[in-house]
């Protein structure tokens, strides 16, 4: 059976590379964040450039002319080898949009949750310079994918990078072929939309155009510590390697809301992949289902995003046509 795979996750946590890793198959497909062909809003989503490379890929044109409500159909007709699709759009509520148009379909779904600390979220935002609000930003997502999303597939970032073991867990878990070399996603031409520099510069060989162009926006996204990221990059070019030490010291690491945090990573904790199969009491169950239900956000937090997102993609729709007169 045909299949999509979602996969969720707060910004930098690691969703383009596992992405990636999951559609490097022979018949996987990695869209990337393909919702911001369908709801831009910055000016480079209206640039349509496919990680492929070829300038006569005309996938993205197809599908942006059939529709988001279509945009599955479309990739498995223009390509019949696929079985299956990875789709890295992070939003919750893109995620259940689509879930919704899938449902009468017989395409299957997946939800894959990759997510990192608190304080390992801190270090990726201050390392950008991104440090104001991260404490909310990481709450607010995980709040809004437990309301939008029904059930999931947890994993810790740093356990995907540790450790090829994670990868094999997800795949058995969300019915995925696994072998050996799979995380070596570098080795296939994708179709990637979108997504992490940081990840996607692995898809392009040094001294390229390609290359260039991905790690300076890599590089120009870490601010004031673009050199030190620099070093550390480099030398793990087409390489899975552990985190590097932390740019920002942890003394500015101060939250303020850990109870609530605490209670998302149980959550993480207990949805992880690494409990797939495992057979839960019924209490235990309702105690979950509690604990998620009181960590939801609200109707009123979810319309608010969605109005945010229709105001932002219109603004900029309306920005770009002045500009193109």
């Amino acid at each position: 059976m045909r299949k999509v795979v979602f996969v969720g996750g707060s910004s930098y946590s690691g969703t383009t590379f596992l992405d990636l890793m999951l559609a490097n198959a022979i018949d996987g497909f990695s869209c990337g964040e393909v919702n911001l062909l369908f709801n831009p809003y910055r000016q480079h989503h209206f640039n349509i450039n496919c990680s492929c490379g070829d300038p006569h890929c005309l996938i993205w044109y197809e599908v942006k002319r059939a529709g988001p409500d279509n945009l599955y159909a479309t990739i498995f007709r223009l390509l019949p080898n696929v079985s299956y699709i990875v789709d890295s759009s992070k939003d919750p509520l893109w995620i259940q949009r689509q879930t919704k148009n899938l449902i009468c379909s017989e395409i299957a779904v997946e939800n894959v949750l990759i997510w990192k600390t608190p304080q390992e979220y801190y270090h990726s935002c201050a390392k950008r310079g991104l440090e104001r609000g991260w404490e909310s930003a990481w709450i607010n997502y995980h709040k809004l994918y437990f309301r939008m999303v029904n059930s999931w597939h947890a994993v810790p970032c740093s356990q995907v990078v540790a450790s090829t073991d994670s990868l094999r867990m997800i795949c058995e878990c969300i019915g995925l072929d696994y072998f050996e070399g799979k995380h070596r996603y570098w080795e296939k031409i994708h179709h990637m939309l979108f997504g992490n520099h940081s990840a996607k510069r692995h898809l392009y060989q040094k001294g390229t155009d390609a290359y260039e162009q991905s790690r300076k926006v890599q590089q120009d996204s870490f601010k004031r510590f673009a050199n030190q990221h620099q070093q550390q990059s480099e030398g793990s070019h087409q390489a899975i390697v552990s985190e590097s030490p932390p740019l920002v010291s942890s003394d500015h690491f101060k939250p303020s809301k850990t109870q609530i945090a605490d209670q998302i990573v149980k959550v993480l904790e207990f949805t992880s992949v690494a409990r797939c199969g495992d057979q839960i009491s019924e209490k235990r169950g309702q105690q979950l289902a509690k604990m998620i239900n009181g960590l939801k956000a609200s109707k009123v937090y979810e319309l608010r995003r969605r109005s945010r997102r229709n105001v932002s993609t219109r603004t900029m729709q309306l920005y770009m046509q002045m500009k193109s007169r």
